[in-house]
């Protein structure tokens, strides 16, 4: 955008469009998950919106479409990260809910230190970012994959009135 001769104002505007699409999502989604009491496939969907971004960012030559493509990747990246925190509720006992979140943030960790090392070394090894931006939506689908395989009721339960 700069290169194009756009001035930092225009930047600054224009890099807003996917914050604000973002917390829009975030809000929308959230409250319909909660509404419908249904998580699996308001993860689900989020990261496969995030993966088809990724790809419209990747391969798309046009400035307009690969801004579309960020505000797909943002919005359902961080739309899905808010339903995600919501599952080991349902998916595991409540003894087992401890350890569960545990390896969960082991398995984060390990992949926040790993995954730039492996982006880092596809734009080394193709010299461009596409493959890196592949490579993020592969694990974005398989991610999508895993928890729609994942044994997690469709629905989550009514809150007992004894609450």
């Amino acid at each position: 955008i700069s290169a194009a001769g756009s001035s930092n104002s225009t930047i600054g505007l224009l890099a807003m469009i996917p914050q604000v699409c973002t917390i829009i999502g975030m809000l929308v989604w959230g409250l319909h998950s909660d509404r419908t009491r249904e998580r699996k496939w308001h993860l689900v969907l989020p990261m496969l919106v995030a993966a088809a971004g990724w790809m419209f960012t990747a391969y798309a030559g046009d400035p307009q479409v690969q801004l579309a493509g960020i505000c797909m990747a943002a919005t359902g990246s961080y739309t899905a990260m808010s339903i995600f925190w919501t599952t080991p509720d349902q998916a595991m006992s409540f003894k087992a809910r401890a350890i569960g979140i545990a390896v969960i943030n082991a398995f984060g960790n390990i992949g926040s230190a790993l995954n730039p090392l492996v982006v880092g070394w596809l734009k080394d090894l193709t010299q461009s970012f596409t493959a890196g931006i592949v490579y993020a939506t592969v694990l974005l689908v398989i991610g999508a994959l895993l928890t729609f395989l994942l044994p997690l009721p469709s629905s989550t339960p009514k809150p007992s009135p004894n609450l």
